[in-house]
């Protein structure tokens, strides 16, 4: 999930009819910082992320976009044309785009995106991507969060330490709640297991 909304980001941000008009707004800047913390976390510390997170992903995007870009001949040095390329190639290309499965979610993803006007597509953005980061950091278990600031800290670790701090329940706190006040001999609460 976190890699299709990677490259949706990107796609919406350089999509033709985009404009230049917004590059610089602050909701767009944030979401893509958002989405490339989020991507750095899969590409290096996928234990922070959800359980079940496949880092291999990356490889098999990048095989994707290589079959998809294997015939083009617009000049792919700079992101705006790449991303371009990449959206044309998928709508023109549908062999080579059946081949395939995140490249062509997350275009599908981006033209749905593109619909909607810059102000409210950049704003559900955003809120998927601080979805996504505070799930992340209420999720990851409570040692890795330990070990990050053992390391110098991330980002999803602070995010932690204020849910924490907040009063939210985290997943340590879910798994530490009681499951009820007596259980059915009259012994006081207990505990889940973990």
């Amino acid at each position: 999930m976190v890699l299709i909304w990677h490259i949706a980001t990107d796609l919406c941000f350089h999509h033709p009819s985009a404009g230049t008009l917004l590059q610089g707004d602050a909701m767009q800047r944030g979401s893509r910082e958002i989405s490339n913390y989020m991507v750095y976390l899969l590409s290096a510390r996928p234990d922070m992320l959800t359980s079940g997170t496949r880092p291999g992903l990356f490889a098999v995007a990048s095989h994707e976009i290589e079959l998809i870009l294997s015939d083009s001949k617009a000049p792919l040095d700079k992101e705006e044309r790449m991303a371009r390329e990449i959206i044309d190639k998928v709508k023109s290309s549908p062999d080579k785009a059946a081949k395939c499965t995140l490249i062509p979610d997350a275009c599908s993803l981006a033209e749905a995106l593109m619909e909607l006007e810059v102000e409210e597509r950049w704003s559900l953005i955003q809120g998927a991507w601080v979805e996504m980061l505070c799930y992340s950091a209420v999720r990851c278990r409570g040692y890795l969060h330990a070990r990050s600031i053992g390391d110098g800290g991330e980002c999803l670790t602070s995010i932690w330490l204020l849910w924490s701090f907040m009063g939210m329940e985290t997943m340590a706190d879910k798994l530490q709640r009681p499951v009820n006040s007596q259980d059915e001999h009259g012994s006081p609460e207990h505990f889940t297991q973990v």
